[in-house]
């Protein structure tokens, strides 16, 4: 019998996280899973275990749904570290507004981090929590 190797938990998250997306995305939007699973050529069921994070979208139906929904991939794919974030900016509610903001608040965080790297000690990030 050979030993099953243990699933590293963060795909799990990484998977929910971008399920979550596409859910509140599609809510906003007022897109059905019937209208996503028809564009997509699937059964609506299929879609379903997908968009509720139980089966994990392949990188080709990312980018098909991306391209259906007129969004950018990144924004997508962005969601699947979501949780990994320490910056307070991205918590933010469900409104639209507040989700128009998170959402260039989380793409500004990481174009910093790309050009300036993590800094985990922050002196500003004890100082924004506080606030």
């Amino acid at each position: 019998m050979s030993e099953r190797a243990e699933r590293d938990p963060r795909l799990d998250r990484w998977r929910e996280n971008i399920a979550e997306e596409l859910r509140m995305y599609m809510a906003a939007k007022r897109l059905t899973n019937a209208q996503a699973a028809r564009a997509m050529g699937m059964k609506e069921a299929a879609f379903s275990r997908r968009l509720n994070g139980y089966v994990s979208f392949t990188s080709e139906e990312l980018l098909f749904l991306a391209d259906w929904m007129n969004r950018n991939i990144d924004e997508i794919m962005a969601a699947a570290k979501r949780g990994d974030m320490t910056n307070p900016c991205l918590l933010h509610s469900e409104s639209s507004t507040a989700g128009r903001v998170g959402i260039w608040a989380r793409r500004g965080y990481e174009l910093a981090s790309r050009i300036y790297g993590q800094r985990p000690n922050d002196p500003l990030d004890g100082a924004v929590r506080a606030a």
